[in-house]
């Protein structure tokens, strides 16, 4: 069933009324005495107009039935039983005849307290420490970690000097907070993701990129466009808060960029210097380590935790990695909810359509009041039935307009209408207002002068037969 929307029926719709037809009657009845007294066949065309004010006639109510937290079962059974009650109270109200109820989607949430669901007791430990080595022992660590069970979140690999007391010159780049959201992002257009950049500096240096975004980046020798880039050097992933390094001895021009955000790019030039040391340099890998948990109470994930790292440091004695250089990143104790037993309680939402004769408004909304819903929206529209009567009754005004102003203009000519030739419905005018054309009827909103009513109108051309 068609509507017309509530804002047109309560003050948002204009009329279109076309101009009255000017004539003056004066002589008249001789200049058509005179033109028309030998013809038979003569026509007179004229328009008629007609209009009226639109009235709602029906009602249509959006209310959304809440059921409290409980378990599933109670919340679906009182579901239920609370759509049910809804609807036997408005029926017995307004009769069953005389509105249409349809119950649309039921939304059914888990039923949670700051993010986290209700009752749910069981929590997992989650951390990465990195753990660092040379090339030379890199195999044997990375071996006693996996068959300890230990998994590893990410590899990265720096260039350090053998002797680190060597007093090298070295250079700090900064890649920028935000630089990896969009390339959009304002490092682009500034040319300094990577900060400094460009940036030159003389053979022997130790450059060092800092990772001050929240996510991680690399630094990859080469350009986004190049078939094959990281032959010079490759940091791989740089996790945020950490670092990769490299010496740079010989001379040249290195672009780089970063492999997961290619819009970050940089370049070094570097000069010779014969008064920088050549120093010798070693591969220096850094192990992300996870700890994690699996599910359990607050206090054993704490314990499981303790364990798993104290395995760790024994692991690290072993391969004579000291356990100073350890540092732990930050802790995570998360609530654990991913199975359905710890979600103990629910809610559910669930949108029913109420339509009913406008008259009826008063009844249902007094008792919606009473049945713990909540009433999201009302709409005031006008029925497809009521909209064809108003059309035929404006159609039968605007030819009866029509019809008295072609006997006004004949007046005492002695012509009478003989017949109704042809009818025409008149286009609709955009002169002012949007124009809506609905079931033969013209409907103009935006129109000032109809603010506080709605009207319909219609305009039509009668060519009328007449004669003696």
């Amino acid at each position: 069933m068609s509507s017309i929307g509530a804002a047109a029926l309560i003050g948002l719709l204009s009329v279109f009324i076309m101009p009255g037809l000017s004539y003056s009657l004066e002589d008249s009845s001789q200049v058509f005495k005179n033109a028309l007294s030998s013809s038979d066949g003569a026509t007179i065309v004229v328009t008629g107009q007609s209009s009226q004010r639109i009235q709602s006639d029906q009602a249509t109510i959006d209310v959304n039935v809440p059921v409290p937290p409980s378990d599933i079962d109670s919340v679906t059974n009182t579901q239920k039983e609370s759509i049910q009650k809804l609807v036997n109270a408005v029926t017995s109200s307004v009769g069953q005849d005389n509105v249409t109820i349809s119950v649309g989607q039921t939304n059914l949430s888990t039923f949670t307290s700051n993010g986290n669901p209700i009752n749910s007791s069981t929590f997992s430990a989650y951390t990465t420490i990195p753990i660092k080595t040379d090339s030379d022992h890199f195999s044997d660590v990375a071996s006693s970690l996996v068959n300890a069970g230990f998994k590893m979140d990410s590899i990265s690999v720096n260039q350090v000097p053998t002797n680190p007391g060597m007093n090298l010159p070295n250079a700090t780049i900064t890649i920028t907070s935000g630089s990896g959201a969009s390339a959009n992002s304002d490092c682009v257009s500034a040319n300094d993701c990577f900060s400094p950049n460009p940036i030159s500096i003389t053979g022997g240096t130790l450059v060092i990129w800092n990772n001050s975004d929240s996510v991680s980046h690399t630094v990859t020798s080469g350009r986004p466009s190049d078939t094959q880039t990281g032959s010079v050097f490759d940091s791989g992933l740089i996790k945020p808060g950490q670092s990769y390094q490299r010496i740079f001895q010989n001379a040249g021009t290195y672009d780089y960029f970063c492999v997961v955000h290619p819009w970050m790019v940089g370049q070094i030039s570097i000069t010779s210097d014969d008064k920088n040391p050549t120093p010798e340099t070693k591969l220096q890998i850094t192990l992300n380590i996870v700890i994690d948990t699996k599910p359990d109470t607050l206090q054993n994930s704490i314990k499981a935790y303790q364990n798993r790292l104290t395995t760790l440091k024994n692991i690290m004695n072993e391969k004579g990695i000291p356990i100073n250089d350890l540092k732990q990143n930050q802790l995570n104790l998360n609530q654990f909810y991913s199975t359905p037993a710890q979600y103990s309680y629910f809610t559910s939402n669930t949108d029913v359509i109420i339509k009913t004769n406008v008259k009826n408004l008063d009844k249902v909304l007094e008792i919606v009041k009473t049945q713990n819903v909540n009433i999201s929206n009302i709409v005031l529209s006008t029925s497809d039935t009521l909209i064809d009567g108003m059309r035929k009754d404006l159609t039968q005004e605007a030819i009866d307009d029509a019809t008295q102003k072609a006997q006004d203009i004949l007046g005492s000519s002695g012509l009478t209408i003989k017949g109704i030739k042809k009818i025409e419905i008149n286009p609709s005018s955009t002169t002012t207002g949007q124009p809506v054309d609905y079931h033969g009827i013209r409907l103009f909103t935006n129109d000032p002068t109809f603010y506080q009513s709605g009207q319909a109108s219609i305009s039509i051309t009668v060519e009328f037969q007449v004669g003696k």
